[in-house]
């Protein structure tokens, strides 16, 4: 029998191939695979990380500054932050970006509470709701395992997703609001639920949608399915009416109800947003990645951020980042999972980097590493957010420390006095600024860019 973790990586590799219905369902990029969705299936959900400190320890401030985070048309980034750990022992620091990279769970919560109503009286389970939406964008993930469904993973390192992912992350958000919350996992594509008074609604995190039934009450997967007018024919539609996710196919979807079922494959996981700086270790952010960003089944992934850490030369170090390790580059060797791998070699690679899956555990997302440092120093890479590297205007930085450590050194480029702005960097700021943003269409149009 497979392991569990094989199976799902296989199910949702066939989903993704089997059929091209699958892919136009969710907007072009596949989905419906996830762990825990098929019929009958009880769901995991993974431990919660251990962090390397809990995140209300720190109570020193080692920098709090505005930062534009954008990317200027020549391609350089208009600031950059490097913070400097130049002690002889580890020093840990926890970072938050106002509204785009987030310390723990509270964080986030405060974040959606925090957003304008769109109307009076809007409550916090569809600002939520708006709050994944205008964060993220749609493009088949790095990796086929379910690291991605913890919100902050998703929300601080990832940025992008199937409809599966953006499904268990806002699930979760729900869960963390206080309300019951399920998923649904229907014939190419998932969509999550959240029981208000007594009834479920329907929020699609892919498509930005929801659908009104006759009442004008916002309907749930059921009324969907026995009534498919209701997507072909909205009330109130959100959209042009035009937009993909109103299509007779996408109604088809739910209509088909032998194959709906619901079931729950959230990641009970957190990576709060703490960072253990090693000795004469160094973290910048953002920074160029040189390679393009596969995902798991080989296409490139449109807008990926990144930033990376420093470590000495012949220094001994364990990481464990709440980011997703694009790449390690230098000498010596890295350790994953207790396989040891000499850095730069094809093995560590495809191992790092999941399109590359020819074994059960390649292509899952590497959080935690081991690194025995060589002559050369290390430089490890790792994701982030691109709606906060790219799309960050005027934004409140705060980099926290604990007072009985040793402070860190913190510097912030100001680039050049040229406020000007890339057009992926527009695109970025207006989705952020705006009520409600659509993953399925911004894949598009950083695609065409």
């Amino acid at each position: 029998m497979l392991q569990r973790q094989e199976w799902f990586r296989l199910f949702r590799i066939g989903f993704w191939t089997a059929t091209v219905a699958i892919s136009a369902a969710c907007g072009g990029g596949g989905g419906g695979g996830s762990e825990g969705a098929a019929q009958g299936e009880t769901p995991i959900l993974h431990e919660p990380e251990t962090s390397v400190a809990d995140p209300k320890e720190f109570d020193s401030v080692a920098y709090q500054g505005i930062v534009d985070f954008v990317r200027q048309p020549d391609g350089r980034h208009q600031s950059v932050v490097r913070v400097e750990n130049r002690n002889a022992d580890t020093v840990a620091v926890a970072l938050a970006l106002e509204g785009l990279l987030f310390t723990d769970r509270d964080d986030v919560l405060e974040a959606i509470e925090r957003l304008a109503p769109e109307y009076a009286g809007e409550p916090n389970y569809r600002k939520a709701w708006r709050f994944l939406t205008t964060r993220t964008y749609h493009s088949t993930p790095f990796s086929p395992f379910a690291e991605q469904h913890d919100p902050l993973l998703y929300l601080n390192s990832i940025g992008y997703g199937l409809c599966d992912d953006a499904s268990a992350v806002l699930a979760t958000v729900w869960r963390w609001q206080g309300y019951e919350s399920r998923i649904w996992a229907l014939e190419g594509h998932v969509v999550p639920e959240v029981k208000v008074d007594g009834r479920w609604l329907m929020f699609d995190a892919d498509y930005a949608l929801t659908y009104f039934d006759g009442s004008s009450r916002i309907a749930s997967v059921e009324q969907l399915a026995t009534s498919p007018g209701l997507i072909t024919n909205p009330v109130s539609p959100l959209w042009p009416t035009t937009y993909s996710g109103y299509s007779a196919y996408v109604a088809s979807i739910y209509a088909s109800r032998a194959d709906n079922s619901a079931h729950d494959f959230r990641s009970a996981a957190e990576h709060p947003l703490v960072i253990a700086l090693p000795a004469r270790s160094a973290l910048t952010f953002p920074v160029d990645f040189d390679d393009d960003v596969l995902s798991y089944v080989g296409d490139t992934i449109p807008l990926v951020g990144a930033g990376k850490i420093e470590l000495a030369p012949r220094s001994v170090v364990d990481l464990r980042l709440p980011f997703v390790v694009l790449d390690v580059r230098g000498s010596g060797t890295v350790a994953i999972d207790s396989i040891v791998y000499a850095i730069g070699s094809t093995e560590a690679r495809r191992r790092i980097r999941g399109h590359e899956v020819t074994g059960e555990r390649e292509g899952q997302a590497v959080t935690r590493l081991s690194l025995r440092v060589g002559a050369q120093p290390v430089s490890v890479f790792f994701s982030i957010n691109p709606f906060a590297t790219d799309g960050g205007r005027d934004a409140p930085i705060t980099l926290l420390q604990r007072s009985t450590d040793a402070a860190v050194y913190v510097a912030v480029s100001a680039g050049d006095g040229n406020d000007s702005a890339s057009v992926r960097s527009d695109v970025l700021i207006d989705v952020l600024k705006s009520d409600l943003g659509s993953p399925v269409s911004l894949r598009g149009t950083l695609i065409s860019l």
